[in-house]
């Protein structure tokens, strides 16, 4: 009978050869302005179990601004089979350094879904990173918990990003201003300048990520009514 990879007994080594530990590769880190988020998949095992409580995230960084970040987020989605979205975005200077501060912290805590940094993963979690072939980004954590000390982490953060940036928003082009929203009769947020507007119309997914990327980081172009808080 033929047997596929995941069925090998965990300590089966295919390579024939002695294991020797070998530390994880680190390639260069982007070491410029754009933003730390926080994803999450609602298509994830661990949160059906817990009704919630505990879920998946996934701590990663995007390079320059909005448009920039919607789009890793697209490029994601396709490795997610269930709704896919960032629930938290902290604007930094530095991208690279920031993402490998906050992965620290989350592996010390024992909830990064890398062996050797599990050790306040529930034993009845493990069996879904057993194999170790997922990304090495994402962290088994109680949801509120890692929410909660995330934005207090981030509150006190000597890296973040304090002065707006002026490009790479999300409809803005050499023709076109930025999306920019207000709020209607019902105080809920609208498109404000589609007209006059050129070329190709702005996709409503992007529209929407664009919304929640403003009231996440604070950041907003000029007259964007996300900016009033």
């Amino acid at each position: 009978m033929t047997i596929l990879s995941k069925d090998f007994p965990l300590a089966h080594d295919i390579t024939g050869r002695d294991k020797k530990k070998v530390g994880k590769q680190v390639g260069s880190q982007p070491k410029g302005w754009g933003s730390v988020y926080v994803a999450e998949s609602e298509n994830c095992a661990v949160k059906e179990l817990t009704n919630g409580e505990w879920t998946c995230f996934k701590i990663g960084l995007a390079s320059d601004g909005e448009a920039s970040s919607f789009k890793i987020k697209c490029d994601q989605a396709t490795g997610n089979s269930g709704n896919y979205s960032q629930v938290r975005n902290y604007p930094v200077k530095n991208v690279g350094k920031a993402e490998a501060t906050a992965h620290q912290i989350w592996r010390s805590k024992g909830y990064s879904t890398i062996k050797g940094a599990d050790h306040n993963i529930p034993e009845e979690f493990k069996k879904f990173f057993d194999k170790q072939t997922g990304g090495t980004e994402w962290f088994c954590v109680p949801r509120q918990l890692l929410l909660d000390e995330m934005d207090k982490w981030y509150s006190t953060y000597k890296g973040k990003a304090t002065i707006v940036w002026t490009c790479d928003w999300i409809g803005q082009s050499l023709h076109n201003d930025p999306i920019i929203f207000k709020y209607n009769q019902e105080g809920l947020p609208v498109v404000a300048n589609w007209e006059g507007r050129t070329g190709r119309p702005v996709e409503i997914e992007a529209i929407i990520f664009a919304w929640d990327y403003r009231v996440m980081t604070g950041f907003a172009p000029k007259g964007c009514c996300s900016a009033e808080r």
